[in-house]
């Protein structure tokens, strides 16, 4: 079955900090929004891609800490004392987070494209999109 789905927006909330960013060095969280994904797949027979799916991938972020992965032994060592559960990235933007959540979709068998933005607030955000029209 091939199909396409679509989501208006999904949310997660996460805490990060950017390195050498006179603003954002501290830790500090945000509420992200997801907006416009859209996804096309084919599936065998009349199997179809459920929102719960993508939907875990969203959840996979939510009230976690986004480090670069050069400090993430540092938070590992502190993970276990401190009840901290982090993602190790590249680096922690919302281009590096909107990738991130790009590929983890595009690793679910039978997807074919992927598009989505990522916003860490009103009008703060990156679009990605991967894989050709079907």
């Amino acid at each position: 079955m091939k199909g396409r789905l679509k989501i208006d927006e999904l949310t997660f909330s996460a805490a990060h900090y950017l390195k050498g960013h006179p603003q954002c060095q501290a830790l500090h969280g945000h509420t992200y929004f997801v907006r416009d994904i859209e996804i096309l797949y084919e599936l065998p027979g009349s199997e179809f891609l459920d929102f719960t799916t993508i939907e875990a991938v969203i959840n996979y972020f939510d009230h976690k800490l986004l480090v670069p992965l050069e400090d993430n032994s540092y938070w590992l060592s502190l993970a276990a004392p401190c009840k901290l559960d982090c993602v190790a990235m590249p680096n922690t933007t919302s281009e590096s987070l909107v990738e991130d959540i790009i590929n983890r979709i595009w690793s679910i068998p039978g997807v074919k494209f992927v598009s989505l933005s990522v916003f860490e607030g009103p009008n703060q955000g990156a679009k990605y999109s991967t894989g050709g029209e079907t």
